[in-house]
């Protein structure tokens, strides 16, 4: 075990706390928001101090508290948790005393308690346990088993957490530390890191007479606060305070999930190759460790290797069918290979075993939208919407439901509150673009969509829904440029096998159009048919094109493109550069009539999803 220990030192040392190289971006960890409280018993059982060597008294005159017997420690425990205002904590002590974890956890279970603490001899040492029972319901409740965490490494603290007597360990580390593991109880995650900073405090001023249970202490009260300060987003610092413990002997059960989650951090970082090796190496000490396979079955999606990924979740699935966590992991990457009746069992299969799980229901919202089953989708939206209020990618979701459906006030209703919990959010500036788009607010939509380009330069579907906002005001030179960087941008290919971007080919015909270049109008037309014979504009194109070829004869001569990248500063001028003559055709121009009217909003027409999510052929959500 130890040489697997100082093999994870070595690789986590990799990760650092700094510079980690550049990846793909990927769904960033929100922080954490005010969990629900909880009400939680906590059981004092009597110690057990049989065969016991009690500790001595200080030599050092270093310590400002007195030293801690087990009967000491019992009653200062004991008084500390009596003195909690908390409503929700009831104190409860018993004569019992415990000789194993088993026992303490069996007692706790019978009498309805969330944690049990109890003391007893390990080795000639006594030591205080602490049995925590409703750690499983605590995490239910964490973010990060909840919500935008489904991309992300999950972390775990163990189930347990014990601190030795030596001859001069204080009464306030026993206590500070006693009070965190109620905090964690009751989720109050502050307070739970204010206990533990103080009880950190006083081990640091106190003189410990054996360096070994010195360094245990040390340990026990680092891995709760690197838990937390990675709960809270504060990734750097996490990865210090695990690798310390790493490197300072940690017993077993610390060792490996501290190492669990500094894979699990190197993919919140980016770096996925070596979370999954770290885990690797977690999961060959201990093949069974469920949250180590969901993590690095994460790890293989990120990297591309579905393969890979589904057999981790799979493996995870056969050691606990009803882990919810690898269920909707799973349940995602059906997602993303495109079965949806598979991925659509995995997450009713999570949300049946977890109502709240906020993940799976936004998978189902985007199967269901896919699916054209927008009632049932909204539902789902709602339910998101309900069980976390602040949570913007609900807001994101049904806002693209409403756009599906034709209801655009409604869309920009939702769209504005999520642009007031997430500012940068350029995929709901884009949404939003779209919808003032539909409405026929070409202004408001160049607002939005050019808000959407300066946050995220390189997606297309914002240049093609600017560019038939320009078009709309007759700002044709703008309109070609937006055009063709849409095209441009298309790295996937999209409008070469008809998809939306198609789209940019026929309105940049229109421009061309508008500027009496039929030359170039005509082969834009003539591309668009040929790429979506069946699209949305197909009709009026073959109208466009049988007017232009009265005028003039195609050539094969290039199309002239413009030469620079189009800026916000073209949105200035909202008046056409030029009033293009009519095309002699029974099918006027864009500037004689508006672009063929949507009452609802294609297949094809770009709305992202709420999470950038691969699909099988790589494109978003």
């Amino acid at each position: 075990m130890r040489r697997l220990l100082l093999l994870l030192v070595l690789l986590a040392s990799g990760l650092g706390v700094s510079g980690v190289r550049a990846q793909t971006s990927k769904p960033t960890p929100t922080s954490t928001p005010t969990p629900l409280p909880l009400s939680v018993t906590v059981l004092v059982a009597r110690f057990d101090t049989t065969g016991v060597n009690l500790p001595a008294a200080p030599t050092s005159g270093k310590a400002a508290a007195s030293p801690l017997t087990p009967a000491s420690a019992s009653t200062a425990i004991v008084s500390a948790l009596g003195k909690l205002s908390n409503p929700k904590v009831k104190v409860q002590s018993v004569s019992t005393a415990f000789k194993t974890a088993g026992d303490a956890r069996a007692a706790g279970t019978s009498a309805g308690a969330g944690l049990v603490i109890w003391g007893t001899v390990e080795q000639g040492i006594f030591s205080v346990h602490y049995e925590m029972l409703s750690r499983g319901q605590f995490a239910a409740l964490d973010i990060q088993t909840k919500e935008n965490r489904t991309h992300t490494g999950l972390y775990l603290l163990p189930d347990a957490a014990m601190l030795p007597l030596s001859g001069d360990l204080r009464s306030d580390i026993v206590v500070n530390f006693s009070l965190a593991q109620v905090e964690l109880a009751v989720a109050h995650d502050v307070d739970a890191q204010a206990a533990l900073r103080a009880a950190g405090d006083a081990a640091s001023a106190a003189a410990p007479a054996d360096s070994a249970e010195a360094a245990a202490v040390a340990n026990e009260i680092e891995f709760q606060v690197a838990y937390l300060n990675a709960l809270a987003n504060r990734l750097d610092t996490a990865i210090q305070n695990f690798q310390d413990i790493l490197n300072n002997t940690p017993r077993d059960v610390l060792g490996l999930t501290g190492a669990l989650n500094t894979g699990a951090l190197a993919i919140n970082k980016g770096d996925y190759s070596l979370g999954a090796r770290l885990l690797g190496q977690v999961i060959t000490a201990d093949p069974t460790n469920v949250l180590a396979l969901t993590n690095r079955g994460t790890a293989y999606r990120w990297l591309g290797n579905s393969n890979l990924a589904f057999a981790d979740y799979n493996a995870a699935l056969k050691l606990d069918p009803s882990s919810v966590l690898a269920l909707n992991n799973r349940g995602w990457l059906y997602l993303d290979a495109g079965q949806f009746d598979s991925a659509l069992a995995d997450l009713n299969r999570a949300v049946t075993l977890d109502p709240r799980f906020v993940d799976a229901y936004l998978g189902r919202v985007i199967i269901r939208r896919q699916n054209q089953q927008y009632s049932e989708a909204l539902d789902d939206s709602a339910t998101i919407i309900s069980l976390d209020p602040k949570y913007e990618p609900g807001y994101r979701v049904r806002a693209s439901l409403y756009i599906r459906i034709g209801q655009y006030d409604q869309a920009i209703a939702d769209l504005n509150t999520a642009l007031s919990l997430a500012p940068d959010d350029d995929v709901a500036y884009q949404d939003r673009g779209f919808a003032y788009l539909r409405l026929s607010q070409p202004d408001r939509a160049i607002a939005d969509l050019t808000a959407a380009i300066a946050i995220s330069p390189s997606d297309p579907f914002s240049y093609l829904a600017r560019c038939e906002a320009y078009l709309r005001l007759g700002q044709f030179e703008n309109t070609i440029l937006d055009a063709t960087q849409a095209l441009t941008l298309d790295t996937q290919g999209t409008a070469a096998r008809g998809g939306a971007l198609a789209d940019a080919y026929y309105l940049r015909a229109e421009a061309y159009a508008g500027l009496q270049r039929y030359g170039e109008a005509a082969r834009d037309y003539t591309k668009y048919l040929q790429v979506a014979p069946s699209g949305f504009y197909a009709s009026a194109a073959k109208g466009r094109l049988a007017g232009i070829k009265i005028l003039v004869t195609v050539t094969p001569t290039s199309t002239r493109t413009p030469s620079r990248t189009p800026t916000a500063t073209l949105a200035a001028s909202s008046t056409p550069t030029k009033t293009p003559t009519p095309i002699p055709s029974n099918t006027p121009t864009a500037s004689q009539t508006p672009l063929p009217t949507r009452t609802s909003s294609p297949t094809n027409t770009p709305t992202i999803p709420p999470t950038r999510t691969p699909t099988a052929t790589g494109a978003a959500f």
